[in-house]
């Protein structure tokens, strides 16, 4: 007994000190002084000798920052302009920025450049915004760098041409400190060889995983797809349905598709046609279709094999040309051209389907236009028109207007 009552007498004391350290510092604080309050907003952040509470802890950052204390000015002024309920709190969100950027904070820097980025409180003036993203940036602030990388990648800024040379340096310099977002572009830029880094799927791999591990969907897509491909990684079908699910419940478009893909072939997981109907026609009905969920959901209709209603994807097709779609104009155009699925065979329907999709570049639709042009199906029959277009669909790689290319029916134009 004695034992234990010597064991638990160090820990009895520390309990009874930690309980007076913090009332001292609490009293501290109610009596006006700027530092224990700022100490006590700590505290409710960290949860460190009280419970956690964000209200509690702003409340003492807002006493500290109106008394003059930097880092509680910093914390208030980063806070109103993520939550701004005023103009006057925009304003002095602003005034602590430049006052703190002024005398070197980093972070400070950072916002204030965003502001000017952005236009908050300010005119939007992006050389000045490149002015302290940079002097942030060179005291090691992985955020600034980040933007000065993304500013260098594309050359949208007035005051920065295109470098992606310099945009590489500065995703590295942000990537190793854990950015996610660097890490998914320097990702990128060893993937597709940009600036002066050579093409290393490797790297690219090990940076999409740090990225994807810390929860960003595009970058957990870009790992899937490393598995699925052998991209810098093993091909291992289970990692990459895991992957894409997890980008997937984050609402990611293309994992959503490929997930769906996953569950229609077996791949990486057990095969459900169910489950990969129902995530076909969640992304089907969304604003933006795309083209190929429809045609994967539709299986290859072209073979009399569909998943579901052909009725209801039809009208999905359409409302995917409408909104631009060039595959989705070619499937119009071929479904109207062979009158599938009890759609009325219209050659005029299909050959202006096949001219907007053809004038996008689609190979297919260039192909079936010289079909169109060559028996004067829904236009005139012109054979020279039907050679260019035939050209065309070779030159942008359609397998089947090179097979007719190179067969004897047009042996007189090559």
């Amino acid at each position: 007994m004695k034992k234990i009552v010597l064991f638990l007498l160090p820990i009895l004391l520390f309990s009874c000190s930690h309980t007076d350290s913090f009332k001292e510092l609490l009293s501290k604080a109610q009596n006006g002084d700027a530092n224990a309050q700022y100490e006590l907003g700590e505290c409710y952040i960290k949860g460190d000798k009280v419970s956690k509470d964000s209200t509690e802890a702003f409340k003492w950052f807002a006493l500290s920052a109106k008394q003059g204390k930097n880092a509680a000015q910093l914390k208030v002024a980063i806070y109103y302009y993520d939550h701004p309920n005023s103009y006057d709190e925009i304003m002095k969100a602003f005034e602590w920025f430049v006052l703190l950027a002024k005398q070197g904070n980093a972070t400070a820097q950072y916002y204030l450049g965003k502001c000017y980025l952005y236009g908050y409180n300010c005119l939007e003036n992006s050389t000045e915004a490149f002015k302290w993203f940079t002097l942030s940036a060179k005291q090691g602030n992985a955020l600034a760098q980040y933007k000065l990388g993304c500013a260098c990648f594309t050359g949208k800024w007035e005051v920065i041409p295109k470098d992606v040379a310099s945009a590489v340096v500065w995703f590295r310099l942000s990537a190793k400190q854990g950015n996610a977002l660097a890490q998914y572009y320097l990702g990128r830029c060893y993937a597709n060889g940009y600036g002066d880094v050579h093409i290393d799927l490797r790297r690219a791999f090990k940076w999409y995983l740090l990225s994807a591990e810390q929860g960003l969907a595009k970058a957990q897509y870009a790992v899937a797809t490393c598995y699925a491909k052998g991209r810098g990684s093993v091909i291992d079908s289970q990692q990459a349905f895991k992957w894409y699910k997890l980008s997937a419940k984050q609402g990611n478009i293309k994992s959503l598709l490929m997930l769906g893909f996953c569950y229609a072939h077996g791949y990486g997981v057990k095969k459900s046609t169910t489950k990969a109907i129902n995530l076909f026609k969640i992304i089907a009905k969304r604003e933006v279709v795309n083209a190929k969920c429809i045609v994967e959901l539709m299986g290859d209709y072209r073979q009399n094999i569909c998943l579901y209603n052909f009725k209801e994807l039809f009208q999905w097709i359409k409302r995917s040309a409408n909104r631009g779609d060039r595959n989705s104009k070619y499937d119009l155009g071929w479904i109207y051209y062979n009158g599938y699925g009890g759609v009325s065979q219209d050659y005029n329907k299909a050959f202006k389907s096949f001219s907007y999709a053809a004038y996008e570049n689609q190979a297919d639709a260039q192909y079936s236009l010289s079909l169109c042009y060559y028996y004067g199906h829904g236009v005139d029959k012109d054979v020279n028109a039907s050679v260019r277009w035939l050209k065309e669909a070779v030159a942008h790689g359609s397998k089947d207007a090179r097979l007719l290319w190179n067969s004897e029916q047009f042996k007189e134009f090559r």
